[in-house]
């Protein structure tokens, strides 16, 4: 973790705004979580845990310990985005009426952000002795 740490540190601005993006590309292209004619699966859930624990992970590279608040609010704000990119990316299509249904959303927007706030403060509890 402490290599992990220092080359993060070492290009500070650059691994933050790639990790910035990486949000917003997940928000856009992991949406939804399970939709009419795709359930909620085994690897749909493997891909969720990894690309978000990789997303704390590296908060927890970048942030000083304590800055839950800052995960929280940035991994919100950043998937509210990739969500409106996936909206406009399919803009009249069949998809969006399936996928942009508010228990979807609701789920999406309560769930990531809670899981990468929880995941970093996981991460600082048993892996920063």
């Amino acid at each position: 973790m402490d290599k992990l740490r220092l080359n993060l540190q070492k290009q500070k601005g650059l691994a933050l705004a790639v990790l910035l993006g990486y949000i917003t590309f997940n928000g856009c292209f992991v949406f939804p979580f399970s939709n009419e004619r795709f359930p909620f699966d085994f690897s749909k859930a493997i891909l969720v845990i990894s690309c978000y624990g990789i997303i704390a992970m590296c908060f927890t590279g970048l942030l000083k310990k304590g800055r839950s608040f800052i995960v929280f609010i940035s991994t919100l704000f950043f998937t509210v985005i990739g969500l409106i990119c996936r909206y406009f990316l399919e803009y009249g299509e069949v998809s969006n009426t399936m996928n942009f249904i508010p228990i979807n959303i609701a789920l999406y927007l309560t769930i990531v952000p809670f899981y990468c706030t929880l995941a970093y403060w996981a991460i600082y509890k048993w892996c920063d002795k």
